[in-house]
């Protein structure tokens, strides 16, 4: 439990899902948004979980849901709203359209997390790939990303130049698969 009272969970809802030709949030699997089965997975480390998109879109689903603080600014204006909303040093974000991920690499972060002195902790996929859209970041990386948004940058990798940071390597990219695609969907199940 005391994880709780030191995280938070975020899903980012937001974008247009074009390759996917649907929104991925909503999008059912087995039975559920795709969105839940994230937040699901969060609610496993016991922190309260907010989703990160249009809240007249998403209030369905159940969950507290933030807007982005500058509409169409990508994954990082939605790290950027869920960590001004977030009351506890640390944020776990994940994007809503990672269908197989688990409570375990999001609790390796966070263990990581509450014991280093940077600012995001980043999931490093065997093939070395950083998953900056499945990461904890610390509430002190508010200004320097709200920064580098205002000034233009988009890209969540560009971002994180400007705080410390540090990788996890991961034994199994498969929790961290994202589906762009119905295809993607297909070769998952």
């Amino acid at each position: 439990m005391m994880r709780a009272m030191r995280a938070e969970g975020y899903v980012l809802t937001g974008g247009r899902s074009s390759r996917f030709g649907a929104d991925k949030a909503l999008h059912s699997v087995s039975g559920r948004a795709m969105a839940l089965h994230v937040a699901d997975a969060l609610r496993e480390l016991a922190v309260p979980v907010t989703l990160v998109g249009d809240p007249d879109k998403y209030r369905s689903l159940g969950l507290p849901v933030i807007p982005d603080q500058i509409s169409g600014a990508g994954p990082l204006g939605g790290i950027v709203a869920a960590l001004a909303n977030a009351g506890s040093p640390w944020i776990l974000i994940v994007a809503c359209d990672m269908p197989k991920l688990s409570a375990a690499p999001l609790a390796s972060l966070l263990d990581l997390a509450v014991r280093s002195n940077v600012r995001a902790i980043l999931p490093r996929t065997p093939d070395g790939r950083l998953q900056p859209l499945c990461a904890a970041y610390s509430k002190t990386a508010l200004d320097p990303l709200a920064s580098a948004l205002r000034g233009g940058t988009r890209k969540v990798t560009e971002a994180i130049q400007n705080i410390s940071w540090r990788a996890l390597d991961m034994d199994d990219a498969t929790p961290f698969v994202n589906v762009n695609r119905p295809s993607d969907l297909t070769a998952l199940e």
